[in-house]
């Protein structure tokens, strides 16, 4: 019997302590969402496209994911030249 409960216990915490596992988060789709962003902006250039443009440049340049990443450095120099103030 103490085992039993043990055993209900025990499978009782794992049950209810797994949740749901969201997707990896590569560096392509961080590139993804800087092309969207950009995309977006230029389409129509609002400062609430020019803040998704600017938040997913440092989204990417912040991310692990892509430090090794062709795109890196130019997506680095982007950010450097064009910020939130741009936005205004």
């Amino acid at each position: 019997m103490k085992s039993w409960m043990i055993t209900v216990c025990v499978t009782g915490l794992l049950a209810f302590s797994c949740k749901k596992e969201s997707p990896a988060v590569t560096c392509e789709t961080k590139a993804t969402a800087v092309v969207d962003a950009l995309n977006a902006y230029v389409e129509t250039p609002t400062k609430e496209n020019c803040l998704s443009y600017v938040n997913a440049l440092k989204d990417y340049v912040n991310s692990n994911a892509c430090f090794d990443n062709a795109f890196y450095a130019s997506y680095k120099k982007q950010l450097d030249e064009f910020s939130e103030a741009d936005c205004e």
